[in-house]
């Protein structure tokens, strides 16, 4: 019992699969449809024609322009980079604008110029010119260097931080010159000594008139 039991779910199962399965392959894009939006010819994806069948249906005409959101993303999501910038470019001439348009513009076109830059490399085996590609790649990486998110900033910030510490760490503190005080000896007063004044006594010649008086002695 049990048996038959799962074999019939997994036969709904299966029956169900079968029936979205016929339900998305017979979507149709219209002639009109196809002339407005010429990109979408030949396209086998379902879910992208699905879009682009309600895009082209008058009852979403309130809904279009999140429709055709939704279907460039629904390109690039898919690798169709160039189908993706063309319908960019149509909703730009209409003047439609959109953060998630810009987004998709950005990732579509880099990943173009990644493929293009591994076509050089590895089939053409060359190197960006000086002249031309290597400047506007120079320039692409400048504006993502200044158009980082917060947090990644932040990030970089702290680890930047980290290494300027880590540094100031690892440097040899500088040693401390201690100054010898070396106490200087008293100067020596020289004792001056003096000498005694000798008293000379001078003869004094005794004035007389006699002529003969030292004769007397």
């Amino acid at each position: 019992m049990k048996r038959i039991v799962i074999f019939i779910t997994i036969l709904s199962g299966f029956t169900f699969n079968q029936h979205v399965v016929a339900n998305t392959s017979e979507v149709k894009l219209k002639k009109k449809c196809i002339q407005q939006y010429p990109w979408m010819e030949g396209e086998s994806d379902l879910a992208l024609r699905g879009i682009y069948a309600q895009i082209c249906d008058k009852k979403n005409r309130q809904n279009k322009n999140n429709l055709l959101i939704q279907a460039a993303q629904q390109h690039q999501q898919l690798g169709q980079n160039f189908k993706a910038l063309q319908l960019i470019s149509h909703l730009h001439e209409q003047d439609i604008q959109s953060t998630a348009l810009t987004d998709v513009q950005f990732m579509a076109s880099t990943q173009m110029a990644s493929s293009a830059i591994e076509q050089m490399r590895r089939n053409e085996v060359r190197y960006l010119s000086e002249e031309q590609t290597y400047p506007a790649a120079k320039n692409l990486v400048d504006a993502i260097e200044q158009a980082k998110p917060a947090p990644v900033l932040a990030v970089k910030e702290a680890s930047s931080y980290v290494k300027k510490s880590s540094k100031k760490s690892l440097q040899p503190k500088p040693k401390k010159q201690i100054s010898k005080v070396t106490a200087k000896s008293p100067k020596k007063e020289k004792t001056v000594t003096t000498q005694p004044v000798k008293m000379v006594q001078l003869a004094v010649a005794p004035s007389s008139t006699n002529p003969f008086a030292t004769l007397k002695k």
